[in-house]
């Protein structure tokens, strides 16, 4: 089966056209959008992506990829796809419609997936963008097959970052209770350490100093000093294996497992 035809199966039939089908970025459209260092290199998906891996502060050996089926063989669903993609055979789902986009949706409304059609789904810096978080994550229970995989990333120690907003941060705990009695927990733990947390300080602080107000300012000197300080990040891969490493890290995981249910669903 081709990724087109596992969308088209997963896909609610009465599933209408999402009020976010015209949008075509998270941020209003500026004539001198070129100006923010993020808005810009996300016209180019590839360079973009190898930019936010060598500037994010988050280091770590944990990977989705070693959480779910695979793409290619199941039905798995990056949910908050954004501006990139993790995998060519993913189904991607956002309520933006970037080019890589297969499904639109509504955070705000159910998702227009049929329920139990879906074998796992991963969702990466996006829960703290929602407004209803409780929400998407029943709808993300409803859409999964019995036994279904949920891997969810957040931030934990993190600065504020609208897209266009940002609501939340959780702690493992939290997001163990955010998941309910719908889920067991298999996995959890840190992305990134310590020293992502010191990165992401000193580059807002930088920002703060020298941007005399600007926004722009700020953004371009952020991005500087995430490249400047970047290779302090590489002690996270022996600070992040150390006990307590979930106290103080930039981002947090769980990998859950759909508790599995006799009561019906309907589509």
């Amino acid at each position: 089966m081709t990724k087109q035809e596992r969308v088209q199966a997963i896909l609610c039939p009465e599933a209408g056209k999402s009020s976010g089908a015209g949008r075509a970025h998270y941020m209003p459209h500026e004539k001198d959008s070129w100006l923010d260092p993020q808005r810009f290199f996300q016209q180019f998906p590839s360079l973009y992506a190898f930019i936010k891996a060598v500037l994010s502060p988050t280091l770590s050996l944990e990977s989705w990829t070693t959480e779910v089926p695979s793409p290619s063989t199941h039905v798995v669903l990056n949910l908050g796809a954004g501006a990139t993609q993790l995998h060519a055979d993913m189904i991607n789902a956002d309520f933006v419609a970037f080019p890589h986009i297969d499904i639109v949706a509504d955070f705000l409304e159910p998702l227009p997936i049929r329920s139990q059609s879906v074998d796992a789904v991963v969702s990466i810096s996006t829960f703290e963008h929602l407004a209803k978080p409780q929400f998407v994550a029943s709808e993300v229970c409803r859409i999964l097959k019995p036994g279904g995989i949920f891997y969810l990333a957040t931030p934990f120690l993190y600065p504020f970052h609208g897209a266009p907003y940002d609501y939340t941060r959780w702690s493992l705990p939290g997001l163990q209770t955010l998941l309910g009695d719908s889920f067991e927990i298999v996995r959890s733990g840190s992305r990134g350490g310590p020293m992502g947390v010191v990165t992401l300080s000193l580059a807002h602080t930088l920002g703060q100093l020298f941007s005399f107000g600007s926004l722009r300012l700020y953004s371009i000197l952020n991005f500087a000093g995430l490249g400047l300080l970047s290779p302090l990040k590489l002690l996270d891969l022996i600070l992040a294996k150390l006990p307590f490493n979930t106290t103080l890290c930039p981002g947090l995981f769980v990998t859950a497992r759909k508790v599995a249910t006799l009561k019906p669903t309907s589509a």
